[in-house]
């Protein structure tokens, strides 16, 4: 179970790495939901999307020998960005998994390997060498419980308080 301390700790470790997104409205989604609708704009965030949150919380808390060994991701989008952003602020090696058909901008922006690479990657990593699989797609209740990010709640608690 998540306690409060564990999301205060999720936001003290991402308070310098992550930008205060605020929160906006729309009078057309207002009208549609009968009440006020809040949006929070983490497309602000420096990849784009909330992801960054999750794979910075959970890297910045590996063992300095997990952190050694890596980290490897599979996303053809804004986690597998996160992922290798994460990884470069905290000097981890990442390596990013891509589908073939990946959109040349995440491609890119992540530094990502196709499908193609996979074989090559995994014969040139050392097998006696143990690396974090960073994958927020599959939900693992182990990491969901301590790991991801959950101060963006947080974040939006202050905002609603005024504070």
């Amino acid at each position: 179970m998540v306690t409060l301390d564990d999301i205060r700790d999720a936001a003290l470790r991402l308070q310098p790495v992550v930008v205060r997104t605020p929160l906006i409205t729309s009078p057309v989604l207002d009208d549609l939901a009968g009440g006020t609708v809040l949006l929070k704009a983490e497309n602000l965030q420096r990849t784009g999307s909330f992801k960054i949150r999750g794979a910075y919380n959970l890297l910045s808390q590996l063992s300095p020998e997990q952190a050694r060994n890596g980290a490897v991701a599979y996303s053809s989008g804004n986690h597998a960005q996160a992922v290798a952003a994460a990884g470069t602020m905290l000097g981890i090696e990442t390596t990013i998994v891509m589908p073939e058909d990946a959109p040349a901008m995440s491609y890119l922006a992540a530094g990502g390997l196709s499908f193609a690479d996979l074989r090559e990657v995994f014969q040139s990593l050392n097998k006696s060498k143990q690396i974090v699989a960073v994958s927020m797609s599959t939900w693992n209740p182990e990491l969901d419980k301590d790991r991801r990010s959950r101060d963006v709640c947080m974040e939006l608690l202050r905002i609603l308080i005024g504070e």
